[in-house]
């Protein structure tokens, strides 16, 4: 299993057992075994506040690039005329509202990043990559999407300047690739014990 969504949910899910425990003393049946409404309805607070998160930043990113009008109208849109209203509401404990925050902050963080050339940035941009993967591991297509960007970003450079066009492009993609690979570590040992 993935653990990036409850690594996530993990401050409202801590909310709901101190509820539980708190009902529980003041003498309600309630389980603290973490599948009682308090836990069900913290559970559900994260997935809409991270979904409601993911769309301040799709609207943030869209900003960056069209008006407010426009950007606040295809923001809606996303969230009306795709599964997220599904999740919204009836499904809420899946992995696709973190899903979308990660990939919302992703984004973010990419068309705000990509002009830099500073390795932390794209380490920062590989970390949130790994996150990405541990909610769900499908997402690792977006590294596609980075390893173009970050070619064709250098493709004036390799006709005039090759040797050290490489060598940036090989610092940066190993940033990223470093930070990925801290970031999914821990799933990757826990991937390990539970399949060998």
């Amino acid at each position: 299993w993935q653990m990036g969504q409850a690594l996530l949910f993990l401050p409202f899910f801590l909310v709901g057992h101190v509820l539980a425990l708190l009902y529980q003393e003041l003498g309600y049946p309630i389980s603290v075994s973490g599948y009682s409404a308090p836990y069900y309805i913290s559970t559900a607070v994260a997935s809409v506040t991270f979904l409601f998160a993911g769309l301040i930043l799709v609207y943030k990113t869209l900003h960056s690039f069209i008006d407010k009008r426009h950007a606040l109208w295809v923001s809606l849109c996303i969230w009306l005329a795709s599964p997220l209203i599904y999740f919204s509401f009836i499904r809420q404990r899946m992995a696709h509202t973190a899903e979308f925050f990660l990939a919302s902050v992703l984004i973010f963080a990419w068309v705000h990043f990509r002009s830099s050339r500073d390795p932390f940035r794209y380490a920062l941009l590989g970390a949130l990559l790994g996150f990405l993967c541990m909610t769900r591991v499908i997402n690792i297509a977006f590294f596609a999407l980075f390893a173009v960007d970050l070619l064709w970003s250098f493709r004036s450079d390799w006709k005039t300047k090759a040797p050290e066009a490489f060598k940036k492009t090989m610092i940066l993609g190993g940033a990223m690739l470093g930070g990925f690979f801290i970031v999914m570590l821990p799933q990757i040992i826990c991937w390990n014990q539970l399949n060998g």
